[in-house]
């Protein structure tokens, strides 16, 4: 039996559907993992910042305490 315009409608809104749905989860598991990974680098800026009080206590520099790491960030651009 041929597939008429409304059956070839129905199947490609279908595809649609589940092709936005699909992304839509990818989104979400996305979002999820960026928070996670911006709570770790939070969580590491405070402790290096904490560490960096004991070092300077000590009369270490942040280099020679291993403070540095050479990375920018990609949204804002600052150094850290």
């Amino acid at each position: 039996m041929p597939e008429t315009i409304r059956d070839d409608v129905q199947r490609r809104g279908e595809k649609l559907a589940q092709r936005w749905e699909d992304a839509n989860h990818d989104i979400g598991v996305l979002e999820r993992r960026i928070e996670r990974a911006v709570a770790a680098r939070d969580k590491a800026d405070a402790e290096m910042k904490e560490l960096g009080k004991v070092a300077e206590m000590l009369g270490m520099t942040p280099k020679k305490a291993n403070l540095y790491s050479h990375h920018k960030d990609e949204l804002t651009g600052e150094e850290w």
